[in-house]
């Protein structure tokens, strides 16, 4: 009789283990996110590529080779105008392209060309468009508690679209529709 209850106690001993560890480790970070944390972060690095890489340079057509934020080379290639309104039509061709930690990735890492188109009027509505076939990608990603490496390639399709009443991001990224709400105006007037 003992060595039942000897077996027993031991069962829920390693039982009560493995529940303990299961509740100690993070929860699963669910696709959807991943996607919408993704999507801001490539949205808001080539953004930052972008400002780090072009305010040397005029206006007009551009083709030249820079170091990235953190590291990496890049080709710049397109053409810029500024004035009134903006437009943008360049193309990042990347190598081991790093970037500073973002809200939601750290030691992100880019591979291949992206396409950026950017059109803005005197109010600064309009929007951005990203574009790669084959964009490699790789770092941790983060959400609140949520965290996942990253290492991936796939076609992105991103596009960032600013009116008077929202700021939207949405697009697909490796197949997948990912659309991120960044800011809307409710209506209510404020008290």
């Amino acid at each position: 009789m003992k060595l039942k209850n000897s077996i027993a106690i031991l069962g829920m001993v390693l039982l009560a283990g493995r529940i303990f560890a299961a509740c100690n480790q993070p929860a699963d970070f669910p696709q959807v996110a991943k996607d919408r944390a993704l999507a801001y972060t490539l949205f808001y690095s080539a953004v930052d590529l972008f400002n780090f890489t072009m305010p040397q340079q005029a206006m007009g057509n551009h083709n030249f080779d820079t170091s990235c934020p953190n590291g990496g080379t890049v080709h710049i290639e397109g053409t810029t105008q500024f004035g009134d309104t903006v437009a943008v039509d360049v193309s990042y061709d990347m190598q081991d392209c790093g970037f500073n930690k973002s809200d939601h990735m750290e030691g992100l890492t880019l591979n291949g060309k992206l396409l950026h188109t950017a059109n803005y009027d005197s109010a600064g509505l309009g929007g951005e468009d990203l574009f790669s076939e084959n964009l490699r990608i790789e770092g941790s990603l983060f959400a609140g508690t949520d965290q996942a490496e990253i290492d991936m390639e796939c076609e992105i399709e991103l596009s960032y679209i600013e009116s008077e009443i929202s700021k939207t991001l949405l697009g697909i990224i490796c197949g997948r529709h990912t659309s991120l709400p960044l800011w809307h105006v409710t209506g209510e007037e404020e008290e």
